[in-house]
């Protein structure tokens, strides 16, 4: 049987951020491969100052190829990513993991070719794009003319459906980016003079981290040696809520800090180095930084923002709190200290309770139903 062959078209690649929508580009890229599918990844180099329309093909040694398209005056982005689609052979399945302007050309040309086309919806920056007022009208078309809709959390699911009224949309969990099936990294010695709080899951605007801060404040007047880490890019959002955080309370301010957002190895090695975990989600857009503390081993408080409950239950593997509250953040991470025993017992329940799923074999395969039930068999 001949080799299928796939088009992923993410809106950033590679990613920089673990938590936005090119790392589920990676993910499909790698199971397709796995799956014995033919995959291209075609993106466009958004930021660059180059002033030439020109494609580079640079082969991946995970098996895809890589297709960047670099656009000038002559070819904006969309135009560019769609005479990069159409200079190439015809695939049999097209993926979207951002369906805005790119969205369009992708699924119009999976059209000309009279191939499937699949949407994957999850990452902050595609639910920021479905509730603003100016992109959320070009991420409709997409949505509704695409094969089939999947998202990450029914979360997401539930916040697409009014696009697609009538017809289902499919949840495929997005892989942790620790692999719970592989034995853990080796964790630093827990220090009784130093607690280290890491912050994981937040989104690039900042909304989470006014109650981060305030709990976090809360804690180091209990524990004037703990430290906060703060996985998350130095947005101007995140800058000026620190500055003025400092200014307010310039005691627990000096032991906050920042580390930028890196790929899934950088968070293995991230949250091995901390001794509590915190991901504050507001909305549950995707699980992958809960599945990463869980998978990770280490005590961990999480935001409910929608789907958490489907991984976690308080008191058992995790502390569970509202989202958007800095006083039971507080509490739950108060807690832990107080019962470091208990908080190491739910940190192995967590760790034990990654589901199949939510490893790479079990993405690939819940893909692999998606597909069929797509009536794209595997070759």
């Amino acid at each position: 049987m001949a080799v299928r062959r796939a088009v992923i078209v993410p809106r950033h690649w590679p990613t920089t951020d673990t938590w936005e929508s090119g790392r589920p580009a990676w993910c499909l890229a790698t199971a397709l491969v796995q799956l014995g599918w033919s995959v291209d990844v075609m993106t466009t180099c958004i930021d660059t100052v180059d002033r030439s329309y020109r494609v580079d093909n640079t082969p991946d040694p995970a098996g895809y190829t890589e297709i960047r398209t670099t656009f000038g005056e002559i070819a904006p982005f969309r135009l560019a990513m769609a005479r990069t689609l159409s200079q190439r052979a015809p695939g049999d399945l097209v993926i979207v993991t951002q369906p805005g302007h790119y969205g369009h050309a992708a699924i119009q040309t999976a059209r000309g070719w009279g191939a499937r086309s699949l949407v994957y919806l999850t990452g902050t920056d595609v639910m920021g794009d479905l509730q603003h007022g100016y992109w959320a009208p070009f991420m409709a078309w997409p949505l509704m003319e695409a094969d089939g809709v999947v998202a990450a959390t029914r979360q997401m699911a539930t916040a697409v459906q009014p696009a697609r009224p009538g017809r289902l949309t499919d949840v495929l969990l997005e892989p942790s980016p620790v692999r719970p099936d592989l034995p853990l990294p080796s964790h630093r010695q827990a220090d009784a003079e130093v607690l280290r709080i890491g912050v994981i899951g937040m989104a690039r605007d900042g909304s989470e981290l006014g109650e981060v801060l305030a709990a976090f404040g809360t804690v180091h007047g209990r524990c004037p040696a703990s430290r906060l880490v703060l996985r998350v890019d130095p947005t101007a959002p995140v800058r000026r809520q620190l500055a003025d955080w400092a200014a307010s309370a310039p005691g627990p301010a000096g032991a906050v800090e920042t580390v930028p957002v890196g790929d899934d190895a950088d968070l293995g090695r991230f949250l091995a180095t901390c001794d509590q975990v915190w991901v504050p989600m507001r909305q549950t857009v995707s699980l992958a930084p809960v599945l990463a503390a869980m998978a990770a081993g280490v005590p961990l408080v999480a935001a409910d923002g929608g789907a958490v409950g489907d991984v976690l239950s308080t008191g058992v593997n995790a502390q569970i709190v509202p989202p958007g509250h800095a006083e039971p953040l507080a509490a739950a991470a108060l807690r832990c200290l107080a019962d470091p025993a208990r908080a190491r017992q739910m940190a192995a329940a967590a760790r034990a309770a990654v589901p199949a799923a939510a490893t790479p074999a079990g993405f690939a395969a819940r893909l692999a139903e998606i597909l069929t039930g797509m009536r794209l068999t595997p070759p």
